[in-house]
């Protein structure tokens, strides 16, 4: 006869996934190269890069992913885990979950240290040019503007008739994309009043 106390049966919460990642590597420019060819091709759908060597400490990379699927922390902190600089020291690497549009757009602008952080912290502001893109039509989406930074806001522009609901998939991506159900209320609501 078993004696012990009852199992709860708690059941585990999956870990947290997300399409977005920060990252700050101390990669040589010839490895992230070779990073970034070995996973664009369908791990990584889209990336932004600016080497930054100009602030105080030592010269590093700040990198935006876009993943094709959801994966968790654990998983991209691990894709860079393995690099060695030329003393065979492994290469240092901080990994971050970007978890809202709000996120996505502040850590591609960090890349030039446009963020009011980077500015309050005075650190040198890079060039656009020194941020490196795989496809500038779709990381400008991403560049600060306050018309696109809320769904709010492209709710109100669909019921002004401003934008087109094609318009309003490919400036707010994503998030509108995932909210277009409930987007889709909202305006219908809103056109009864």
């Amino acid at each position: 006869m078993d004696c012990s106390p009852p199992q709860e049966n708690k059941a585990r919460e999956p870990p947290k996934t997300s399409r977005w990642f920060s990252v700050r590597t101390y990669l040589s420019h010839k490895q992230l190269d070779l990073f970034l060819s070995h996973r664009t091709g369908g791990t990584i759908r889209h990336w932004a890069y600016c080497y930054h060597d100009k602030d105080e400490n030592e010269p590093h990379f700040h990198i935006v992913l876009n993943l094709t699927n959801a994966r968790t922390l654990q998983d991209v902190d691990k894709w860079f885990t393995g690099f060695h600089d030329e003393k065979g020291m492994e290469i240092t690497k901080f990994v971050e979950m970007l978890e809202n549009r709000n996120s996505y757009v502040n850590a591609y602008e960090y890349l030039l240290h446009l963020t009011s952080k980077a500015r309050e912290e005075e650190k040198h502001v890079y060039d656009k040019s020194e941020r490196i893109v795989d496809e500038l039509e779709f990381w400008e989406n991403y560049e600060y503007s306050p018309t696109r930074s809320t769904l709010t806001e492209a709710v109100l522009r669909l019921h002004a008739g401003d934008i087109s609901i094609k318009q309003a998939v490919k400036e707010y991506g994503r998030d509108f994309i995932i909210h277009y159900r409930q987007i889709s209320e909202l305006l219908k609501d809103m056109n009864r009043s």
